[in-house]
């Protein structure tokens, strides 16, 4: 993303988790306005999830569309998770043979 290859990138886990946030990489990128950052925390059961989105000034839709896919994931209501990571690997600017290959590595 950071090179510009990749419209939307996403980071997310559970709040006081051990996961990394590349949030000094792209400081510089969202102060200059190069890329737009938005967080947001999701409530699952007893955990809460804090997600941070980046995207390309042309692309701020996309961080809508990917928490609306978030909000589905975290309450519940995806039924098909292969359609579901379809939808958000095209926001975040796979090819479709990208997405295709990481759903049978990781649904076989």
């Amino acid at each position: 993303m950071l090179a510009g290859a990749k419209p939307l990138a996403l980071f997310s886990d559970e709040i006081g988790s051990a996961r990394y946030f590349p949030e000094t990489e792209f400081a510089p990128h969202v102060q200059n306005q190069r890329i737009f950052r938005r967080e947001e925390t999701y409530q699952q059961g007893n955990h809460t999830i804090k997600a941070v989105f980046y995207a390309l000034p042309s692309e701020t839709w996309r961080m809508e569309q990917a928490h609306q896919l978030l909000i589905d994931l975290v309450h519940q209501r995806v039924k098909d998770y292969r359609e579901y990571d379809r939808k958000m690997g095209k926001l975040l600017g796979y090819t479709d043979q990208d997405i295709e290959v990481f759903i049978a590595h990781n649904y076989t």
